[in-house]
Parts: structure tokens; C-alpha cells; sequence
């Protein structure tokens, strides 16, 4: 937790020298949308680790960067199971919102700090089917980069001179999430806390470059 906290400290920081210096230095960009997608494990902890301990799930998600701006708005959706029970009937779906702010450290190099709010559900034949909402944060990695769009189609089309290119990225992301599954609305339902440690990483498509 310790560590945690120095690394987020260590990022507002940052952020704040960026911030100062993209004040004074704007960077003109137009406002973009992208996709992405990636592939996340996730550790649980907490009350909820009795039903899921280990998951692995598929995010996809739409976003927009404002005009010169360092900041991004996004919608998430992710769907997947967990690693540790024989019964293949265990889905563990959610989506959620958040906010992330670029840090440029070079050309077409960037860190991110996030923060969002998510829903969540899990369903298996160990128990009950639960919901609830958790608070998600974390920092990242990202490089981008320009490549032919016939590439996604038929990969040798990226080494060709053929059709338009679009912006690609590559990102990295370690992060955690807090939150409450229950099995029902009613105050005497069964309740699970949870924080979770999750890895991430994936491919974006679009934004600005």
C-alpha cells in the first residue's frame, strides 16, 4: 500500500510539472476519438476472494480527447471468467467510466494516470449471482505510432506503401479497484467487499499522434 501511494504521489507531481508546462507550451492537437482493446488479470482480495480469485477478462472501450487537451474520457466494457473453479458457467461482466491524463514525456511517448467508476457482476453455479459498483485507478504507459490500416486486415499490409494510415498504440497499464458485489437489494443480503491488483495491456486505434 505504501509503495502504491508513493507512485501516485510521485505522478500528481509529475502531472503538475506537465500541466505547467503545457500552460505555458500548448501543444495544438484536434479532437479526436479512438477504440481500444487489451487483455486484463486481476487479483483479488478481500470478501469477494471466497467466489473469484484470479480473473481474466477482454476490455474494449470507446474514447475522446478534447481540442488541446491532455485529458480523455472513456467508456469501458469487459467481459471474462475466473481462473480458479471447475465450473465453466463462471462469467465475471462489467463496464464502467473514467477520466485519464496524459503525461508527454517524448514524441509520440506518453504516461497516464486514471480514475473511473465501474459495475460489475458475477454469475457461477458456486453461489448466488452478485452485482455491485467499485472505484477503479490506475497509471500507464502508452507509444504510439503511425501504420498502414489495411495492417489490421492482413498483417504484411503494415511493411507496405498500400492505403491510408491511422494512429496506433501500444499501452501497458497497472492499476487497482474497490468496491461491493451483494446478492440482492435488501439491507440482510449477502455482501462481498473487494480490492482488486490488475494488469493490463492492449492495442488503441485513433487520438491524436
Amino acid at each position: 500500500m505504501r509503495f502504491t501511494l508513493r507512485i501516485f504521489v510521485l505522478l500528481a507531481l509529475v502531472v503538475a510539472a506537465q500541466g505547467h508546462a503545457h500552460a505555458e507550451n500548448p501543444v495544438e492537437s484536434p479532437s479526436s476519438w479512438y477504440v481500444y482493446e487489451g487483455l486484463t488479470a486481476s487479483k483479488i482480495r478481500g470478501e469477494l476472494s471466497a467466489r473469484a480469485l484470479n480473473v481474466l477478462q477482454v476490455q474494449v472501450g470507446l474514447g475522446y480527447q478534447p481540442k488541446n487537451s491532455l485529458w480523455a474520457y472513456e467508456l469501458m466494457g469487459r467481459v471474462g471468467g475466473t481462473l480458479d473453479f471447475a465450473d465453466p458457467s463462471t462469467s465475471v461482466v462489467g463496464w464502467g467510466v473514467r477520466a485519464k491524463r496524459f503525461i508527454p514525456l517524448r514524441p509520440h511517448f506518453n504516461l497516464y494516470g486514471r480514475a473511473g467508476v465501474t459495475e460489475n457482476f458475477l454469475s457461477s453455479a458456486e453461489g448466488p449471482d452478485l452485482a455491485g459498483f467499485g472505484l477503479e485507478y490506475g497509471v500507464g504507459a502508452m507509444a504510439s505510432m503511425r501504420v498502414r490500416a489495411l495492417g489490421f486486415l492482413f498483417w504484411p499490409a503494415f511493411f507496405t506503401g498500400i492505403g491510408p494510415k491511422v494512429n496506433a498504440s501500444l499501452w501497458v497499464d497497472l492499476g487497482g479497484e474497490v468496491g461491493n458485489m451483494h446478492a440482492g437489494h435488501e439491507s440482510s443480503s449477502e455482501s462481498y467487499g473487494y480490492r482488486s491488483v490488475t494488469a493490463s495491456y492492449g492495442l488503441k486505434i485513433g487520438g491524436n499522434f
